[in-house]
Formats: C-alpha cells, sequence, structure tokens
C-alpha cells in the first residue's frame, strides 16, 4: 500500500502540491506573520529576508514569500521534510531572528491543483 504523498523510489507522488527528493515526500508548509515593529525597522531586514528565501528556493524548499495587500503582515510559502525542519527554517529567517514579526506555522495540505 502506498500511503499518500509517498511513491516507489523513481516515481511522481499522488499527493497533490507534493515533491518527491530521493524516496522523502515534501510536505507543503506555511509561515503566517503580523508585524510587531514600525516600518522602518521593518524595512530594514526585508533584503536579508529576501535573500534567505532566494537561499531556500536554491536548497529545493521551493519558497515563496509575500505580504498582505492591506499591509501589517504576510506569509511564506515552503516545502520541507517534517514540521521539524519547518521550524528551523522558520527561526533561521531574518524577520524572526530580529523579532520583526509574531507567527505561526501551519502544514499546508493541497486538494486541488
Amino acid at each position: 500500500m502506498t500511503l499518500p504523498g509517498s511513491a516507489p523510489h523513481g516515481e511522481k507522488s499522488s499527493y497533490p502540491g507534493s515533491s518527491i527528493v530521493g524516496r522523502e515526500f515534501m510536505p507543503w508548509f506555511v509561515k503566517i506573520e503580523k508585524g510587531i515593529v514600525d516600518k522602518s525597522t521593518f524595512d530594514r531586514f526585508v533584503p536579508a529576508h529576501k535573500t534567505y528565501v532566494k537561499e531556500l528556493i536554491s536548497q529545493g524548499h521551493q519558497a515563496r514569500t509575500g505580504y498582505w495587500g492591506d499591509f501589517g503582515g504576510g506569509m511564506m510559502l515552503f516545502q520541507a521534510a517534517n514540521l521539524e525542519e519547518a521550524e528551523t527554517i522558520v527561526a533561521q529567517d531574518p524577520l524572526i531572528q530580529n523579532g520583526c514579526v509574531d507567527y505561526q506555522i501551519h502544514e499546508w495540505r493541497i486538494v486541488v491543483e
């Protein structure tokens, strides 16, 4: 029996939105954040955050980041092996390290693509 998100070596996963690295299923995670510092403080760390997200992309995490149209918060969507790795990834984000945002992490399960 093949579990959702898993596939025999060399085959694509049948779980929507998933990636396989070797034999590992890479679930999606989302960091939802709300800014807690003034805009000038926040803006000082945005370039480092963008660089960090580009590094995640180059490492195969398929990261995407953006902010809400009405400002005050945003999200980062990315893949990680598990929740522990997702928490480690988020902890290394310059916006987190510099106390710019409060955040929540959730595993995101895609049902339709």
